[in-house]
Order: structure tokens, then sequence, then C-alpha cells
């Protein structure tokens, strides 16, 4: 019997040796790896879901390629979904927990190219930079906009809203407060596109950021209007792994150079955006008058 355990605790033993052995912590891929291979693999979320317009696929998006020319790498472009660049290996958003998400831990992505929303639960699982100040807004229809002055002429009303958004937060912490006469009522809409919606007179209303609502009303339609800001003024930018802070240094430094300069390539697409320079896109009060 003794000889028997023996002999087991030594297979126990090799088997656990062995999975040691085998066993391979991946990393995303580090700034120095990335200048090794000459390109910089950019992952984005078109900006207004199925409402993107071609030609404006994301200021952001354009930034990112502009920052891959400035190192001399070949960009390399991946289109993804809101939610993808928060997923674990198991495709799925663990808020709260420590993980390196999947398209950075498998090396598809080496930043995300989007207006992450600094979040506590999202700088646990990657670094964010800062490209500009945020603020949430309510967006309706221009005719309907004399009936939405607070939060509380929402009560009741019908809306839309992209998953695992700071948007979707806001609803979530608004309805819990709400009894059920009062709470809105919500759809989900994963690839995004919410504008649309409120046009059809599907919804009554939306949120979208301050950026988002102006690039809205000057490109989109005319037939929306911003009713008020909610929230807090934050800040918002692109999203790198962990073990790359070198990249987002870089993207610091590029973004500092690049600001004063009026001819500079992030304040050309700016002004192809949004009709104004960087330097003022960055005033919010700008864009909520």
């Amino acid at each position: 019997m003794k000889k028997k355990l023996c002999l087991f605790a030594i297979i126990c033993n090799i088997l656990l040796l062995i999975s040691n052995l085998t066993y391979v912590e991946v990393e995303a891929r580090s700034f120095e790896n990335i200048k090794k291979s000459g390109e910089l693999r950019i992952c984005y979320t078109p900006w207004f879901g199925e409402d993107t317009p071609k030609e404006f696929p994301s200021p952001y998006y354009e930034i990112a390629l502009a920052f891959s020319k400035n190192l001399h790498l070949k960009p390399i472009t991946k289109k993804i979904s809101w939610d993808e660049q928060f997923y674990n290996t198991e495709n799925k958003v663990k808020q709260g927990e420590i993980y390196t998400p999947k398209l950075f831990e498998n090396e598809t992505c080496d930043l995300y190219s989007n207006s992450i929303i600094h979040l506590p639960w999202r700088q646990k699982i990657m670094e964010l930079n800062w490209i500009k100040n945020s603020r949430m807004v309510i967006v309706v229809r221009a005719d309907d906009k004399r009936k939405y002055k607070t939060v509380h002429d929402l009560y009741n009303k019908k809306s839309i809203v992209v998953p695992k958004t700071s948007y979707h937060q806001w609803f979530h912490n608004l309805n819990k407060n709400l009894n059920e006469k009062e709470k809105i009522k919500l759809k989900l809409l994963k690839k995004g596109g919410t504008v649309s919606y409120l046009l059809r007179k599907e919804v009554d209303f939306v949120i979208l950021s301050a950026t988002y609502a102006t690039f809205s009303k000057l490109n989109h339609s005319k037939k929306i209007q911003i009713a008020f800001p909610i929230g807090k003024n934050i800040k918002a930018g692109f999203g790198f792994p962990k073990n790359s802070k070198e990249l987002k240094k870089e993207m610091d430094r590029y973004i500092k150079t690049e600001m004063p300069n009026p001819k500079s390539q992030i304040n050309i697409i700016f002004e192809r955006h949004f009709g104004v320079s960087f330097l003022e896109f960055t005033n919010l009060h700008f864009f909520i008058k």
C-alpha cells in the first residue's frame, strides 16, 4: 500500500513538473517587439456604429494612422466591436477583475484607437492615455427639444444604448433608483448607430458624448439637438497593454508635439471632422453651448 502511495505521489509530482514547464505566460507585444516587427497593429471601433460615414470612420482611427507613420511603422488595422476590446480569453467582460484583454494577449492589437473613458475597472486591465475630455449629453430630435430640460423629463421614455459603455452604466445607475413607472425603457444595440433609431422615432432620446453629438449635428442630421449635459467632465483616450507603457509614452509625446502646430496632422484631422483645431476641440464648452 505504501509503495502504491509513493508511486502515486511521484507520478503527481512529474505531472506537476511537466505542466509548469509547458505553461508560458502570454503577454501583449512590447514596444521593442513592435519596433522590430516594423508594424503597428491598430484596432478601432467605427465611432457611430452602423451610422458611421465611410469618409469619417473615426478621428481616433485617423490619429492612430498618423501616429504609426510618425513612428515609421506600417499600420495594420482591424475593426472590432466596442465590447471586444475588454474581452478576456473567454470572450467575457469581467469588471473589477485584473487580466490582459484577449486582443492584446493574442497580439491582434497593439492599441485601441477609441475614445475610452477612464473608469477604474478599465484601468485595471489596460493603460489609458489622454486624447480629450469627455462629457455625456442627452440628444433629442430638434422638434422635441423644448420637452427635455432635466433628467426628470427622461422618466418613462424610450432609449437605446450600446452595452458595456459609460452611457449604459449611466442608465443602469439611474434606473435602479426609479420605480417601475419611472424607469427608462431601454434597448441594447451591440453595433451602435443609435442616432438612426432616434431619427426614425423608435426611441425618444439617446446619450452621446458632446463630441459625437456635435459631429452628428454637423454631418449626420440637422434634425437632432443637444438637450442638456449629464455626468461629469472626465478623461478619455486610447487603450494600451499594461506591459507597453513605452508605446503610451510615445503617443503622449506625439500629441504634445502636434497640438501647438496648426498645420500638424492631428489639427488637420480635427478640423476635417469638427471644423476646429485640436486645441479648440479640447475645450468641451465649445460643444455644449
